[in-house]
């Protein structure tokens, strides 16, 4: 007799599940801030902000990624709402990257990344 292995709302999580629930959710959490940083910065001066934004734009970009990895694998051994929840955190952060590399590619004509383009 084979039994449902999978992971319900409500029921006890596996150390390794609740180890990989923690990296989703400290980098979803640390993307949403860095998001955030560049976004403020860039309300107060453009220029600055571009320069954030390139100089935050690769841990940003590991942050997610970290983020949809363990996400990914979570939501694929069994449905957790924490997974799910930081799962759609990652998945935001992500289209908001998006959006600002569209923007700025629209505005300023190029994206700027901090080792190879430098504002001003």
């Amino acid at each position: 007799m084979e039994t449902n292995r999978k992971v319900r709302i409500g029921d006890k999580l596996t150390p390794s599940a609740k180890i990989l629930i923690a990296f989703e959710a400290i980098s979803a959490c640390l993307a949403a801030i860095f998001l955030l940083i560049a976004e403020i910065v860039y309300l107060v001066s453009p220029e600055m902000g571009l320069k954030t934004f390139s100089a935050l734009f690769f841990p940003l970009v590991i942050c997610i990624a970290v983020a949809l990895t363990a996400g990914i694998n979570q939501t694929c051994r069994g449905k957790n709402a924490l997974t799910v929840a930081f799962l759609i955190a990652a998945v935001v952060c992500l289209m908001l990257v998006v959006g600002a590399i569209i923007f700025e590619c629209v505005v300023y004509g190029k994206f700027y990344l901090a080792p190879f383009t430098f504002v001003g």
